[in-house]
């Protein structure tokens, strides 16, 4: 689905997932998978199903049918622990590469979120390289996960790490669901920022006020009340909302 000047330019969302495929790059880019978060749960207390690596190859899986033999970009938190690699992180980082190799993707990239300190251990002597900071994919496009300022000139920054969520108040209810994100910024150029692809990584609320996000080139640059919303939902596919401003009055924080 091409969407405004983020479609024009190349940048087209993919049927019900939460990745975005960059034309001229022949890339895929997904954010936020956050491996191991069952294991770091348990060790609070928390104890959930074993699901979060499942539905990622599920995800992937998909996405290698769609455009066979393309490149693979994961925009950062491909694990969860802060602290070290964990056995469930270096166990499902090493099935994700095999896999990801094994669906035909020509190349494998990861471009650093926060939570990966330690997953370069586990990458690189599989041949996949991480990027520090932002991967300039040309033609004014650049990958960054978000966490930090991106220094480079560009015209869209395709970025995770907020995982955006809308809340709307419904006939008395209340209602959450994943979105895209495409925000104008005030030094002319837009963010694209990606849902999460981990599915306990549910949401954080998406508002029109810039001081709510985690990014800093949102909480510096963002204009949020011009933000596009777009749903994600396995069964209804993508839904374009129209701006954020205009959503207001049911917006639910």
């Amino acid at each position: 689905m091409a969407v405004g000047e983020a479609g024009r330019k190349g940048i087209l969302l993919v049927d019900s997932m939460p990745a975005v495929y960059v034309s001229h790059a022949d890339a895929f880019i997904l954010a936020d998978l956050h491996l191991g978060y069952e294991e770091v749960m348990a060790g609070t207390g928390v104890f959930l199903p074993r699901i979060q690596y499942k539905k990622i190859v599920e995800v992937l899986d998909r996405l290698s049918k769609v455009r066979p033999g393309s490149r693979i970009i994961l925009a950062g938190d491909v694990k969860h622990c802060f602290q070290k690699l964990t056995r469930q992180e270096r166990v499902e980082l090493a099935k994700l590469v095999r896999g990801l190799q094994e669906m035909g993707f020509r190349e494998i990239l990861v471009v650093r979120g926060n939570h990966d300190n330690y997953a370069k251990t586990v990458l690189s002597p599989m041949g996949v390289e991480m990027i520090e900071d932002h991967l300039d994919l040309g033609k004014g496009i650049v990958v960054a996960h978000g966490h930090k300022k991106v220094e480079a000139d560009y015209e869209f920054i395709v970025i995770g790490h907020e995982h955006p969520a809308l809340k709307v108040s419904v006939g008395g209810g209340r209602a959450k669901f994943p979105v895209f994100l495409i925000m104008p910024l005030e030094t002319g150029a837009s963010a694209v920022v990606l849902p999460p692809t981990g599915a306990y990584q549910v949401g954080n609320v998406v508002s029109t006020d810039r001081r709510d996000y985690l990014s800093p080139v949102i909480r510096e640059h963002g204009v949020p009340e011009e933000a596009l919303p777009i749903v994600v939902d396995d069964e209804a596919g993508l839904m374009p909302l129209v701006r954020l401003s205009l959503l207001e009055e049911i917006l639910a924080y």
